[in-house]
């Protein structure tokens, strides 16, 4: 049996993500170490090997590898078919406090503040770099256990949709025609469309 036919409902799932398919095959193809050659017609192109990171990201855009790989671990790994909303929040939250520990802020339990690292900065950097990216594989995680435990109509895709037009709504003086002149004039102008786009929510009965 061919690796697709086996991985045909994973291959489904990332589709239904709005993902290319051809991406998702190509993750796929690579994971599979025996079907090299399928990654050639679909036209892709390895990245160099110059870090650990660039031998499991083929692709031009390693958010739809993140995507892709996700995908099959939630769908394959005994750990996360276990898991619920509430288990990933947990996670993302933990997550939260080791970006603000590599950003050198308190984090907010003080029992659990850590002595300072000596490293160079770029170090430094790839610390940080690296629980940004645990951050978002874990946004990544709750949106597919919210679909899939809870039955919630999400996607990462429509996630993003609304933040991009959330963006272009609460900064029209970037995205549109206002003006403004400080940082207490853009401020206004965000909570004043925030406020508007929460008096224009249905309400509901009490």
């Amino acid at each position: 049996e061919s690796p697709w036919t086996q991985n045909k409902g994973i291959l489904d799932n990332v589709a239904d993500t709005g993902f290319p398919r051809g991406v998702a095959k190509r993750v796929l193809s690579v994971q599979d170490g025996e079907h090299y050659t399928a990654v050639e017609r679909l036209g892709s192109v390895a990245a160099p090997r110059s870090s650990p990171e660039s031998d499991y990201c083929v692709a031009e855009n390693p958010i739809l590898e993140l995507q892709a790989a996700v995908t099959r671990v939630i769908n394959e790994c005994p750990w996360a078919l276990e898991q619920t909303p509430e288990s990933i929040v947990e996670y993302l939250e933990g997550e939260v406090d080791e970006v603000r520990k590599e950003l050198g802020l308190s984090p907010r339990d003080e029992d659990q503040e850590d002595e300072p690292v000596a490293a160079s900065q770029t170090e430094l950097d790839e610390m940080l770099e690296d629980e940004l990216g645990d951050l978002l594989m874990n946004v990544l995680f709750l949106t597919s256990v919210a679909k899939s435990q809870s039955k919630r109509s999400v996607s990462i895709q429509g996630a993003a949709k609304r933040a991009v037009a959330k963006l272009h709504r609460r900064c029209p003086y970037i995205f549109g025609t206002e003006k403004v002149e400080s940082i207490e004039e853009a401020r206004a102008v965000w909570q004043r469309v925030k406020l508007e786009e929460k008096e224009a929510k249905p309400r509901k009965d009490s």
